[in-house]
């Protein structure tokens, strides 16, 4: 019984790697959450968010914030990682350890989601999150 489960479940993947026209497939299960995804310099964060957050961060007035977390507030927060993430139509700030990144014009559009991707000097910083485009 178990094996027919995995059967379905390994040919449910090979379609969707097959229509998505890929090797392997990105698939979510169970994740109703507002989600981001981090990568600085090859390290991934992902974090999924849902409630509020108040936050005052000293020295970086552009991601204090007090609200609701995720796509209705535009902000992420990985405590457990210090990454903090904040934005808006035109602009995006991404505080990853003790590095504020700012990202300035409007987000891509990356797997039905918002995108930023920059190199700043060294650093290559991508940030993915699966909500709409914010408002004007």
């Amino acid at each position: 019984m178990r094996s027919a489960a995995c059967s379905r479940v390994a040919a449910t993947l090979a379609v969707a790697a097959t229509l998505a026209g890929c090797g392997v497939p990105d698939i979510e299960l169970d994740a109703p959450d507002d989600r981001a995804t981090f990568i600085v310099n090859g390290r991934r964060t992902t974090v999924a968010q849902s409630g509020s957050i108040s936050v005052q961060i000293g020295g970086v007035p552009e991601l204090s914030y007090n609200g609701p977390l995720g796509c209705e507030g535009r902000y992420f927060a990985a405590d457990d990682s210090d990454v903090y993430f904040r934005y808006g139509p035109r602009i995006a700030y991404l505080l990853a350890g003790h590095r504020l990144y700012t990202f300035s014009g409007p987000p891509g559009r990356a797997s039905g989601g918002l995108a930023w991707s920059h190199t700043f000097g060294p650093d290559r910083v991508t940030v993915l999150v699966n909500c709409p485009p914010p408002g004007s």
